[in-house]
C-alpha cells in the first residue's frame, strides 16, 4: 500500500508509506494528486503533456514534506493543468537543511478531471515517522 486516506472531521487526512523518506514523500505526493484529480481519466486524455519541476528547502523533515506538497499545489494551480503523476526526483540533506525536488506529469486536458480543491497543506498535525526502516508521513490537506 502506498497511502490511504483517514477519516477527518473537516479536511482530508491522508498517510503515506515508504521504504525511503523520499518514496515515502512521493507517495504523500501521489495520494495529493489523486484527491485532487482523476488521475487515471487525466493520463487517457489526449492533451498536451507538460512537466512541471518544483523545489523546495527545509530544515526538517516535516518542513520540507509541507513546503514540497504545498509548492506542488500552488504550482498546479498557477499553471492551471491537471496533473496525473508526481516523482522524486532529488532529495539531499545537509548538515544543516534538507533540499527536495519533485516532476510533476500533467496534462491541458480537454476534459473537466478535478475532484477536490486543494486550498493548502496543513503544517499542523503533519508527522513524519521511521519504524524499522518503514516511513510514514501523515498529512491534513485543507480542502
Amino acid at each position: 500500500m502506498k497511502y490511504r486516506y483517514l477519516p477527518h472531521t473537516a479536511d482530508v487526512s491522508f498517510i503515506s508509506y515508504g521504504k525511503t523518506f523520499g518514496e515515502a514523500l512521493q507517495n504523500a505526493g501521489t495520494a495529493v494528486l489523486n484527491l485532487m484529480f482523476e488521475t487515471r481519466e487525466i493520463r487517457k486524455d489526449s492533451g498536451r503533456e507538460r512537466v512541471l519541476k518544483v523545489s523546495a528547502i527545509a530544515h526538517t523533515q516535516e518542513d520540507i514534506v509541507w513546503y514540497l506538497l504545498q509548492n506542488a499545489v500552488s504550482a498546479i494551480d498557477s499553471a492551471g493543468l491537471s496533473a496525473y503523476e508526481f516523482h522524486i526526483t532529488s532529495l539531499k540533506a545537509s548538515e544543516k537543511t534538507l533540499s527536495a525536488k519533485c516532476s510533476i506529469m500533467c496534462k491541458a486536458t480537454k476534459g473537466y478531471h478535478s475532484r477536490f480543491d486543494v486550498k493548502a497543506v496543513t503544517p499542523s498535525g503533519l508527522e513524519v515517522r521511521n519504524r524499522s526502516g518503514k516511513w510514514t508521513i501523515r498529512a491534513i490537506l485543507d480542502v
